[in-house]
Parts: structure tokens; C-alpha cells; sequence
């Protein structure tokens, strides 16, 4: 059975609704993929698209080089590496070596794929990877993987670079190896149309600046791990315009951030783990949050509370066969939600061995599980919004 697991750690308090109800001030909700039209999206399996050519670009202290270019379309200065496919053919980039001062920048009219094999690449005025095609664009990820950003971000022109990994197009993750994302300037990964993930792969991201993951369209989690930190006051684990949908693989969020007034939209705004302003759908999967999602989200299966929640203790959280461990902060909201395919099982206090800690400590994966005392649920809906939200 396909496993479908969100661990939210939301220290912050926002509001969410656990129905699909329509909530005050939300337009319709309109044009929004359904489960069909995404699960039966074949040109988002990457096997269904051939490559012209693969060139391989390996970045070292002595400058990048480049290998495979026949047609001259990669153009080179130190770390700092342009590539500008004008043909009709889709071409595979794989993206290898260490850098601290570099980037990956691409212009191109087709579809392409990036391959990361072992890449340990910052840019420290800027996104590492900066892709301005809008064309559907591959991340196979081999090995371990590292992208960051810096502080400042120094621009170029009208062209976004919204985060450390930044798409105009599409984003595709598959693959059996690691991305480690680290943002301190933006965002960790953005893209302007919708990011996917599709394989076996395991993303880290984290952001003191800006929101985790942001896919405009959509976001959508097939398989895989992935665990967000984002510490930014006003942002998001996952941000979309319109829609994030989980139906598979393990999800895991840590969320620090604090309410804050934004002057743009002259009001006060919250951080949260998920932001979906049109519809958040887990089918089957399983969610444990401190604080909750954003206002304007909907879960399509029954959410239930426990009216407080001990801090600093170990809790654990099981579905059917899964079971998950974390640790409680030392503040935040003062309800507990969950959600699962069925009535999640909630227990306090209880004792962890072995497993990997992730976060620091705050959640344990593959831990063994002793002790503890049963949480009383009830059911949970959403009462209401307000300057960080409010349950």
C-alpha cells in the first residue's frame, strides 16, 4: 500500500478547515486538476520524453567545465554557467562537482532535464539554479546533492530568481538519491508553474527567508521524503496559489515562524505549514499538526482535536501499520489536529529508541515505541480567523 504520511510541527498558530467547505472571502474554486488529470499526466513521466544529447557540466575550484557540447550552447565564466538551447531538440543536463561561488542559469524553448549527481553548488548573490525556460523541466536527483543561496540576491534585468532552486517552467523531482536545499535569501524552491515529486527521493529544505516550497499552480507529493523548515515570519512549509495535493510518500514540516503585519496586503499574516489558496487534499494520508495549516485549505477526509498538548515531550501518531514519533516544542497552539485515512491513535509521553532524528531531535523516523498514555480526540473544524489565526 502506497504510504502517505505529513508530520506538520507548526509552532505557530494559524487557521484551517478540516471540510470542504467553502471558506468566507475564497473565490470559487475553478480549474482545478483533478486526481485523473494529474495521476494520468504521462508527460510528467520523464521516460516518456527523449533526449537529443546529455552534457555534463562539472564545477571545481579551478572554474566549471563542460563536456558533451556539441553545438556551443554553454557558455562559461568560473563557476558561473549559461546555457541557451535555441534548437528544436531536448537536451539532459547533468549537473556535477563543488562550487561556493557559482550558479546554473538556463534559457531554452523545449523541455529539458536536469541531472544532479553529486553537486555541491552555492551561489552566494543569487539562485543556484535559475531556470528561465518554461518548459517542463526534469530534476533527477543521483547521489547527494546540496544547492544554496545567499543573503542578498543581486538581479539581472525583469528575470525572477525567487528562490535558491527558481523554475519559470514546471519542476519534476524523480530519482533515488538526495537534494538538500538551504535558503537565507529567498525562498528554498520556487516555480511559477507547478512542482512535482515523483521518486524515490529524498528533498531538505530550509528557508529563514522566504517560504519552503512554492509551486504557483500546484504542489504535489507522489513518493518520496521530503522535510521542510522554514523559520520566516509570515511564510510557509508549502505555498500555492491554487492547490497541494499529497497522496503519497513521507512529509515532514517544521515550522517556526511567527505572525507578522504585511504592508502589502495591510494586514497581519501567519506562518503555516501549508498554504493552499483554493484547495489542500490528502488522499489516505496522515497529518499531525501543532498550530495547523492556513486559512482557505480544506482536507477532504475527518479531522479530530485534543483540547491541549503537553510541551517537550515525545508523541506518537498512528495510522493502520505507520507509526511516527516527534517531539512537542516548548510553545505554541493550544490545540492538537490530526487526520487520517482512519482515526489516527494519539499517545503522550511515550519512550523512543533508536531510529533517525530528524529536525534536530523534534521527530524520530523508523524509532521503536514503548509507553506512553492514549489522547482523547474529538472532531475538529475550523472556528474562525484572525492576526496569526486563531482556533
Amino acid at each position: 500500500m502506497k504510504r502517505s504520511i505529513l508530520l506538520l510541527l507548526s509552532f505557530a498558530v494559524t487557521a484551517w478547515g478540516c471540510t470542504p467547505e467553502k471558506q468566507p472571502g475564497v473565490e470559487e474554486i475553478i480549474e482545478i486538476p483533478t486526481v485523473g488529470d494529474l495521476t494520468n499526466d504521462s508527460d510528467d513521466n520523464i521516460a516518456n520524453t527523449s533526449f537529443k544529447s546529455t552534457i555534463t557540466i562539472t564545477f571545481a575550484a579551478s572554474g566549471a567545465s563542460v563536456a558533451g557540447d556539441d553545438a556551443g550552447i554553454v557558455k562559461i565564466n568560473g563557476n558561473q554557467v549559461t546555457a541557451t538551447n535555441t534548437g528544436s531538440d531536448a537536451i539532459k543536463y547533468v549537473l556535477t562537482g563543488t562550487s561556493d561561488n557559482g550558479f546554473f542559469k538556463l534559457y531554452s524553448g523545449k523541455k529539458q532535464a536536469l541531472v544532479l549527481k553529486d553537486l555541491n553548488l552555492t551561489n552566494p548573490s543569487g539562485a543556484a539554479i535559475n531556470n528561465q525556460s518554461k518548459k517542463r523541466t526534469f530534476v533527477v536527483l543521483e547521489g547527494t546533492n546540496k544547492l544554496a543561496d545567499g543573503a542578498t540576491y543581486t538581479m539581472s534585468g525583469t528575470e525572477d530568481q525567487k528562490a535558491a532552486f527558481f523554475s519559470e517552467a514546471q519542476l519534476i523531482f524523480s530519482g533515488d538519491g538526495s537534494l538538500t536545499v538551504t535558503a537565507t535569501g529567498k525562498a528554498g524552491i520556487s516555480s511559477d508553474d507547478y512542482i512535482r515529486f515523483l521518486g524515490k527521493q529524498t528533498v531538505n529544505v530550509s528557508s529563514s527567508a522566504g517560504h519552503g516550497i512554492r509551486g504557483k499552480d500546484y504542489i504535489r507529493v507522489d513518493d518520496g521524503i521530503i522535510n521542510v523548515a522554514v523559520s520566516a515570519d509570515m511564510k510557509k512549509g508549502f505555498s500555492s496559489d491554487s492547490l497541494v495535493r499529497i497522496t503519497g510518500g513521507t512529509t515532514v514540516m517544521k515550522i517556526t515562524g511567527n505572525a507578522a503585519y504585511d504592508e502589502e496586503d495591510k494586514d497581519y499574516t501567519s506562518s503555516g505549514g501549508i498554504k493552499a489558496d483554493k484547495v489542500f487534499e490528502m488522499t489516505g494520508g496522515t497529518i499531525f499538526a501543532l498550530g495547523g495549516l492556513e486559512s482557505g485549505a480544506s482536507l477532504t477526509q475527518a479531522c479530530y482535536q485534543a483540547s491541549s498538548w503537553s510541551t517537550n515531550k515525545y508523541y506518537s501518531i498512528t495510522v493502520g501499520e505507520d507509526t511516527y514519533v516527534f517531539k512537542t516544542p516548548s510553545s505554541g497552539g493550544t490545540k492538537l489536529v490530526v487526520s487520517g485515512a482512519s482515526k489516527p491513535e494519539v499517545k503522550s509521553n511515550v519512550t523512543v529508541s533508536g531510529g533517525t532524528e530528524i529536525f534536530g531531535g523534534y521527530g524520530v523516523v523508523n524509532g521503536t515505541v514503548s509507553g506512553g498514555s492514549e489522547v482523547t480526540l474529538s472532531s475538529y473544524t475550523n472556528s474562525g480567523s484572525g492576526p496569526g489565526g486563531r482556533w
